[in-house]
């Protein structure tokens, strides 16, 4: 298969994501040549300022990259990079390097495509907190309950909050986080620690939460069954 082959393969699988993705979580930007990319709807504010082209890099047929020159002058940016620098320090950082797609759609620059199992470990152990929280883990509060020190671990499944109590640990609230959306969203879910099966105990105390919240809002309850293939 020659490269116009490879590259017309390339824009119909990204023509077919844009199609068939949840447009309320993701979206679509316009590049060069005819192309577009994929990222999250949470981060397009950032992305949508910039003029964004589409680029073969050399030796490199079959694979379209989009890149910026107007983030900073006289570099290129990576849209993939820009997007992972975004998650992790919140502004563009050129020490965040990134190459692995999941599905090795070099467009789809959507974070749970970039963030590998791998990169998910490699992510979190260089992932600064947010100016806004009071923990070093995604899902995870500190609070004071009856004068002493407590990690509240919540999750967000669309506009749903699911409260999943409150510990002594700020380790332990963040695997109870990641059981929480290992329930809910299964590999495709941003960890805070390695994937894998969560432990049981952690996984019983996100799945009662979970189940108690769609029992108070009327909506289906999770099938036990479906849990142990996620």
């Amino acid at each position: 298969m020659d490269k116009l082959d490879l590259d017309k393969n390339l824009y119909d699988k990204i023509h077919h994501v844009t199609e068939t993705m949840d447009h309320d979580k993701y979206r679509s930007v316009v590049l060069t040549k005819g192309y577009r990319a994929v990222v999250d709807a949470s981060i397009y504010h950032h992305i949508k300022p910039y003029r964004w082209h589409s680029v073969v890099p050399f030796k490199s047929s079959g694979y379209v990259y989009a890149r910026t020159g107007q983030i900073i002058r006289g570099e290129y940016v990576l849209l993939h990079n820009y997007v992972l620098s975004l998650y992790l320090h919140g502004k563009y950082d050129p020490s965040v390097k990134q190459a692995t797609f999941n599905n090795k759609l070099t467009l789809d620059c959507r974070l749970n495509n970039l963030l590998n199992n791998f990169g998910r470990q490699a992510a979190m152990r260089n992932r600064r907190p947010k100016s806004n929280t009071t923990s070093r883990y995604k899902g995870v509060r500190k609070r004071i309950q009856n004068g002493k020190l407590k990690w509240r671990s919540q999750i967000m499944n669309g506009s749903t909050q699911f409260a999943l109590g409150s510990f002594d640990s700020e380790e332990y609230a963040a695997m109870v986080y990641d059981a929480a959306a290992w329930v809910l969203f299964g590999a495709s879910a941003h960890y805070n620690f390695p994937v894998g099966t969560p432990d049981a105990r952690q996984r019983e105390i996100a799945t009662n939460q979970i189940q108690k919240k769609l029992f108070k809002l009327g909506e289906p309850l999770l099938n036990p069954e479906d849990l142990v293939d996620l």
